[in-house]
């Protein structure tokens, strides 16, 4: 059997449809119609109606709170897509190729992925300098460890001698894990109803939650404000007296 028929084989049995829709070349596609999908929520889905799903919900005006939508809805959709695709293609691989090289081959096979992730992950840091909670950047830095660690399972269990059917079931495990424990909320705005650059406040609505909320006082800990302390005063000063005490979202 030539190596090319192998490959074919080692990636059949029902899985073809799963490595074209994780192909890199799906990419942006898919993230075209993220995008188009999440900018049709308004104001008032933002505000009264909180039609956003806990877990997308960050920054405060329609502009910060769209782009964090789409943005984590990308962290996932493109994650667990880019851990399927790299667990069908390991698997193509030499089963003599060792771990480092299945994990720099592994790298090479998603640099779209990882090249839109740094792209469009840092491109809304600038809402973090409007209000206290640094949203934008903390969710980035934790995508960015949930996807180096996944890349490492998923090439360890492409050493292992599992069906191929369970290594791609298991590739998204840490992403599952993620949108488990932040379906109450991945940021301190998550749940609250507020004007636009008002700063959320630190109440977290249950365990998961409050996990969640630990993160960002980690980070925020380590990493600092990206807040300059002369915009966070103008911006508070900007709020009005209502909007402090909670409103409707812009």
């Amino acid at each position: 059997m030539s190596e090319a028929a192998t490959q074919k084989e080692r990636t059949a049995g029902g899985l073809t449809l799963l490595w074209r829709l994780s192909h890199p070349v799906a990419l942006l596609p898919i993230c075209g119609l993220i995008v188009a999908l999440v900018s049709r929520w308004d104001s008032l889905d933002i505000g009264h109606q909180q039609a956003i799903p806990l877990f997308l919900q960050g920054s405060t005006d329609w502009g910060g709170s769209i782009t964090f939508a789409a943005t984590m809805a990308m962290y996932v959709v493109g994650g667990i897509l880019g851990g399927v695709q790299l667990a069908l293609y390991l698997q193509r691989l030499a089963p003599a190729t060792p771990f480092a090289a299945r994990l720099l081959a592994g790298t090479l096979r998603l640099r779209l992925h990882w090249f839109l992730f740094l792209l469009g992950g840092t491109g809304g840091w600038s809402y973090d300098r409007r209000i206290a909670a640094n949203d934008f950047r903390n969710m980035f830095v934790l995508a960015a460890l949930l996807f180096a660690l996944s890349a490492c399972w998923i090439t360890w269990l492409s050493l292992r001698p599992l069906p191929l059917r369970l290594k791609v079931a298991l590739a998204p495990l840490l992403l599952l894990a993620w949108l488990a424990i932040g379906a109450d909320g991945t940021t301190t705005k998550a749940g609250q109803v507020l004007l636009a650059d008002v700063d959320p406040q630190v109440a977290p609505r249950g365990v998961r939650h409050g996990i969640m909320l630990g993160w960002h006082a980690l980070c925020d800990r380590l990493l600092g404000d990206l807040a300059e302390p002369g915009d966070a005063a103008a911006a508070r000063a900007s709020q009005p007296a209502a909007g402090r005490a909670g409103g409707e979202a812009k």
